[in-house]
């Protein structure tokens, strides 16, 4: 008996204490039901149980919201439970891709909560990081941004946080330093096209940095 007692916590803490994956014990405080989800992973049924998690976002994001007399249109009304639920599965899997993608989506484009979205992503990218699916939807969501002559100082932080990371995508740290130029950041610009220079084998990225510090150089 004490032998099986053995053999199954340790399991459980293989479960839980994989490098592959979050730490939900770390995480546990950010999960709507930890006790699930640790009994979940301990019992090796991580991705079935994100499944799950998936389709009652799905379902929460489906129903018709009502708010003070007024009936929203699917999909367009506040959703205040939408981040954690998809929160909780970007912990629990975050290779489960289009959970994740679904989900920073739409709270970027339909719910307007750019922060959050973001969030997602970067707990996803913090064990999925070359993920180019994740990379082109946070580019797209920093883009649209832009266009709207939006530079908000906590989204580049966040963003030049990823892009100083080893083995960051030149493609995010191209964009995150264009993005920095235009909103006046010229020092964390300056950083990113030297980062460029020091990571990028690529002719068009080496030359474009190299243009852009001398541009840089002379605006400081």
């Amino acid at each position: 008996m004490k032998r099986l007692f053995f053999f199954s916590s340790f399991f459980v803490s293989l479960n839980l204490y994989s490098n592959t994956y979050p730490n939900l014990l770390f995480y546990g405080k950010i999960l709507k039901e930890p006790v699930n989800d640790i009994i979940s992973v301990s019992m090796g049924l991580r991705e079935l149980y994100s499944d799950i998690l998936y389709i009652r976002l799905l379902q929460y994001y489906g129903t018709r919201e009502e708010g003070e007399g007024v009936k929203f249109d699917y999909g367009a009304g506040e959703y205040p439970l939408f981040y954690e639920k998809a929160k909780e599965i970007a912990v629990l899997n975050p290779y489960f891709k289009n959970a994740v993608l679904n989900s920073a989506g739409a709270l970027a484009f339909n719910l307007n909560r750019t922060h959050q979205a973001i969030s997602v992503l970067k707990l996803a990218m913090l064990y999925d990081k070359n993920n180019y699916n994740y990379i082109l939807l946070l580019s797209a969501i920093v883009t649209a941004q832009t266009k709207k002559n939006i530079y908000d100082t906590k989204i580049l932080n966040e963003l030049y946080e990823i892009c100083i990371k080893k083995d960051s995508p030149v493609m995010l740290i191209q964009i995150t330093a264009f993005i920095s130029k235009k909103a006046g950041k010229y020092d964390m610009a300056l950083s990113l096209y030297k980062l460029i220079l020091e990571r990028s084998r690529d002719k068009f990225y080496i030359d474009n940095a190299k243009k852009q510090i001398k541009l840089l150089e002379r605006l400081k």
